[in-house]
C-alpha cells in the first residue's frame, strides 16, 4: 500500500437484486466498517446522505464490478465520490490469490473490492463518463439493437406458426417476415382459404402497393397460389392460429415504426455530434455503420478521449 492513500475511504460495493453489501476501509487507520443497503434508489440516497454526513471532507472511493450500468449512473451524479468499476475477471483473479474455492460470497466480494482499490489505487482507472451526446447516442444503439432482437424473435415466432398451417405463405410474403409486405398480407389473408378466394387483379394490386413491381415474380407466385392445395380446413384450428399470427403482424408492424423512429433519433444525435466528421471519415463506415462505430468506441474506453480513439481507429482502417 502506498504511503499515501488519494483517498480517505474506499468502500467495495456488491450488489445483488435486493441489497448491497459494502464494506469501508479507512485508509489512514485501517478501520473497517461492513454494512448492508437495500438497492431502491431511496435506500442508497439515504445511505450516501447519512455517508457525507459522517465523511463530510474526506475523499471517498467506490469499487464496484461490472457491469453495473444503472449503479453507475445513479452514483456517478455524487460528485464527492470517485467510481472504480471493475472486470469481473479481474475480480476473480483477485479473489483466487486468497481462496482457491471459486464460490461467490456478495460479503467477501465486497471485501475484496475494497482491499482492492485500498491496495492498487494506480493499477485501477477511474471512471469517466462520456459527455451527454455521446451517452444518448449509446443508449439508443443500445436499444435499437434490443428492439432488433424483439423483431428476430416474433420473426422466428411467426414463422413456426405458419409452417403448422399455412407453409405456403413462407414463399408468397417473401423472404422477410417482418416486413411490410409480409404483415400486410397476412393481415389480409392469414389462411390459404382466405387467399383462394381474391381476384388475381387484386393479388397483383396488393403486391405492386406494396412495393413488389416484379411482373416475373407476381406471376410466378399467382401461379404458385392456384396449385396450392391447403395443409388443413379444419376450422377450429385455422381460426386460432390466424389469432396468434394476426397478433404477431401487428406487433411487427408496431416494432417497425419504433425502428423508424430509433432511426431517426440516432441520425438526428449523431449528426449534431462533435465527432461525426472523424466517424463519416472512416472507410465503409456510412449513415448506418458510423453512429454505431462511435456508440462503441466510446463504451469501451470510455476513459479516454473519443476523439484520440478515432484518429488511431483511422490510422488502420485506411
Amino acid at each position: 500500500m502506498p504511503k499515501t492513500h488519494p483517498y480517505d475511504l474506499v468502500i467495495g460495493l456488491d450488489r445483488s437484486d435486493r441489497k448491497a453489501d459494502l464494506h469501508l476501509i479507512d485508509t489512514r487507520t485501517g478501520t473497517v466498517q461492513k454494512q448492508t443497503v437495500a438497492t431502491s434508489p431511496e435506500a442508497l440516497h439515504a445511505w450516501l446522505a447519512q455517508l457525507r454526513l459522517d465523511h463530510p471532507q474526506e475523499r471517498v472511493a467506490i469499487c464496484l464490478e461490472q457491469p453495473a450500468a444503472n449503479l453507475i449512473v445513479f452514483l456517478e451524479t455524487y460528485s464527492w465520490i470517485s467510481l472504480y468499476p471493475i472486470n469481473p475477471v479481474s475480480l476473480q483473479k483477485f479473489r483466487e490469490t486468497f481462496v482457491t474455492s471459486r464460490a461467490k460470497n456478495d460479503g467477501k466480494d465486497a471485501q475484496y473490492m475494497g482491499e482492492l482499490l485500498l491496495s492498487h489505487p494506480d493499477k485501477l482507472k477511474p471512471w469517466q463518463p462520456d459527455d451527454s451526446q455521446t451517452r444518448q447516442l449509446q443508449q439508443l444503439v443500445l436499444h435499437r439493437r434490443s428492439v432488433v432482437d424483439e423483431r428476430t424473435g416474433l420473426t422466428n415466432r411467426l414463422t413456426a406458426l405458419l409452417k403448422q398451417y399455412f407453409p405456403q405463405a413462407l414463399e408468397l410474403c417473401g423472404e422477410d417476415l417482418w416486413r411490410p409486405l409480409a404483415t400486410a398480407f397476412l393481415l389480409k389473408w392469414p389462411t390459404l382459404q382466405n387467399l383462394k378466394k381474391v381476384r388475381k387483379e387484386s393479388l397483383k394490386q396488393f403486391y405492386y402497393l406494396q412495393g413488389s413491381r416484379s411482373q416475373m415474380l407476381i406471376e410466378q407466385r399467382l401461379e404458385r397460389i392456384e396449385k396450392v392445395v391447403p395443409l388443413t380446413d379444419e376450422i377450429a384450428l385455422l381460426q386460432s392460429y390466424t389469432l396468434r399470427v394476426q397478433l404477431i403482424c401487428k406487433e411487427l408492424q408496431l416494432l417497425l415504426k419504433t425502428l423508424q423512429q430509433f432511426d431517426e433519433q440516432i441520425a438526428q444525435v449523431f449528426q449534431q455530434h462533435t465527432d461525426r466528421p472523424i466517424f463519416e471519415a472512416l472507410p465503409g463506415a456510412g449513415p448506418v455503420l458510423a453512429p454505431r462505430l462511435l456508440a462503441s468506441m466510446a463504451r469501451s474506453a470510455n476513459d479516454l478521449p473519443s476523439r484520440k480513439i478515432c484518429n488511431a481507429s483511422a490510422g488502420w482502417l485506411r
